[in-house]
């Protein structure tokens, strides 16, 4: 028998609420790099996709290089229902799979029978628990149809269907440079998201609506009196960086202000995860806090980040192993997380 593989991965297709990310990755050898990527803003933002804005997304995709129809999507992070539970210690005959969905649903007040639900155990920490500790996911059917339908019928074929949290952490992997735990926080328009990895497992997540880039942008517009186009201005060319400009700086001062407080949001459960990871895992604390996200390029982020943190802040950016043309990382800007790991579904 002859086996053929394809020699491009499926595409990683993030639709979010104002930005397409995409991304696709080719055969190299025994490993994968990057083939294609792309970002580029709704055609109708801040709606559900549907068929037809989907269709216009996959002729863009064709254009700038995507090869086939297959993609794997995030599933949309507010429908998501997820937690931490701790179950029997494992042994033969117990039935994990059944005791997780049970004591979910329990605690979720959830019907796990109209749900799709995964579950993945988590490493060891440095207190002792009896059981088994496991982190649960689970979204609903009567969210994923849909969301499911309108691909389909757009042409595009859904292979599956992942975690936001767990594509960023697959997206970043390569970029932590074998860090034994490292978090990653994703800032996009309508939420930031934060997630925790330790030995290549998400151990912690959490979705941040307050670090919401389309947040700040209305805070800029009401608080200012200018127009969406002056405050995406303000927060894509002067952000929180320095400026040797005096007048520059007193003008954008109380611009500065407010940004720096919108961030504060993500700052603060920035602290509660780096606590909660120190307490959980003491023998391996958290080497590296990597930014994404179109809210990643924000002018002086990291650097003011970096400041409030007791942990290495940088940027995820493309790097030599993951690979790219130039003329694509320019086009695509800020390194696309979710996209990436989302090609590199196994």
């Amino acid at each position: 028998m002859r086996l053929s593989f394809s020699r491009f991965s499926s595409i990683g297709l993030d639709v979010g609420s104002r930005w397409v990310k995409a991304a696709q990755l080719s055969r190299s050898g025994d490993g994968w790099r990057l083939a294609a990527c792309a970002a580029f803003p709704r055609i109708v933002p801040d709606a559900v996709p549907a068929a037809d804005e989907l269709r216009q997304i996959a002729s863009i995709l064709k254009r700038q290089g995507f090869v086939g129809r297959d993609v794997i999507l995030p599933a949309p992070g507010d429908k998501l229902r997820s937690g931490i539970l701790e179950l029997p210690a494992k042994a033969a005959g117990v039935p994990m799979e059944q005791i997780a969905r049970a004591e979910f649903g329990r605690v979720q007040k959830l019907d796990v029978s109209a749900a799709e639900l995964s579950w993945w155990e988590l490493p060891a920490s440095s207190r002792t628990a009896k059981g088994t500790v496991v982190m649960t996911v689970a979204y609903p059917y009567a969210d994923a149809e849909p969301h499911v339908n309108a691909f389909e019928e757009a042409g595009f074929r859904v292979r599956a269907i992942d975690t936001p949290t767990s594509a960023i952490a697959r997206g970043c992997l390569p970029l932590a440079k074998g860090k034994r735990s490292f978090g990653a926080l994703d800032i996009g328009a309508s939420a930031g998201v934060l997630v925790l990895v330790r030995d290549g497992v998400v151990v912690y997540e959490r979705r941040i609506p307050e670090a919401g880039i389309a947040r700040l942008t209305t805070t800029l517009e009401e608080r200012l009196g200018a127009g969406r186009e002056a405050a995406e201005y303000v927060i894509g060319q002067v952000g929180l960086g320095s400026s040797t400009d005096v007048a520059s700086a007193e003008r954008f001062a109380e611009a500065r202000g407010l940004i720096a407080r919108h961030v504060e949001a993500a700052v603060s459960e920035v602290h509660r995860t780096l606590a909660y990871a120190s307490h959980q895992y003491a023998d391996a604390a958290v080497e590296t806090l990597l930014l994404c996200g179109g809210g990643a390029c924000i002018p002086g982020l990291c650097e003011h980040v970096a400041a409030r943190v007791e942990t290495e802040v940088r940027l995820a950016e493309f790097n030599s192993e993951l690979g790219g043309a130039d003329d694509v990382r320019s086009r695509v800007g800020v390194f696309p997380a979710c996209a990436v790991g989302l090609a590199r579904f196994p």
